[in-house]
């Protein structure tokens, strides 16, 4: 049994219920719970909804590396699927269960790559960039559950290094920890509001649109054909 998962606040709701309703169309065996630290009245598109502390910080992002520490240790699923509230899902994805068989970390590249000051600029070569936050899987276990604590603890220590940007700490903590991370092809979490590039057929939409279907259509209209578009054009 593996759980998917999403952190919000009650600002972003209705999103996250598209986004969990979307996982349901696709993966209905696949349990759905949202973490807040806002009051979330119990809706259909969740299994279960949990209670976060609440906010420590003026920094979302910051909060937000804190909140996977406890989600990852509060679910009880070895295999997790995390997904921002702006995401859809256009094809299943038990692939990436699969991957998580030898993984502990699957994610793909973040468009920007590098988008974060590092404490060391010589500590990390540019062939190891960011990883999106917005779509990931987990293979839930004390090495990955210390992954998530020391990531809230580097953002913390180290807040003007990063700003409000979660995605460099976890870079640095992906480098220097043991967890195997694997990359995951850009059709897994696809950032089509910056342009991008597809072989397949896109899997996961992350972005905001008022038609995601639409979108899905417009990507995945063409098959297995390698296709490519510039910002803007599928909006």
């Amino acid at each position: 049994m593996a759980t998917a998962f999403w952190i919000i606040t009650d600002r972003y709701m209705i999103e996250a219920l598209n986004s969990s309703a979307s996982v349901q169309r696709h993966m209905p065996d696949v349990k759905r719970i949202v973490f807040s630290p806002d009051p979330v009245s119990f809706h259909r598109s969740f299994d279960e909804v949990r209670q976060l502390p609440k906010r420590s910080h003026d920094w979302w992002f910051m909060d937000s590396a804190r909140y996977f520490g406890l989600a990852v240790d509060g679910i009880k699923d070895e295999k997790l699927l995390y997904f921002d509230s702006d995401t859809y899902m256009c094809e299943p994805i038990y692939d990436v269960l699969e991957v998580l068989d030898k993984f502990d970390i699957a994610a793909t590249h973040a468009p920007g790559r590098i988008t974060s000051n590092l404490l060391d600029p010589l500590l990390i070569p540019e062939a190891f960039p960011e990883v999106n936050v917005g779509v990931m899987g987990i293979r839930r276990s004390q090495k990955t559950i210390w992954l998530m604590e020391r990531w809230y603890e580097k953002f913390r220590e180290n807040p003007e290094r990063y700003n409000n940007n979660d995605q460099g700490p976890l870079r640095e903590v992906l480098w220097d920890n043991n967890a195997k991370l694997y990359i995951l092809p850009p059709e897994y979490n696809m950032r089509w509001g910056f342009g991008g590039f597809a072989r397949y057929k896109v899997k996961v939409l992350h972005g905001r649109t008022k038609n995601y279907a639409g979108v899905c259509d417009k990507l995945n209209g063409k098959g297995a054909v390698m296709r490519g578009w510039h910002r803007g054009e599928m909006d």
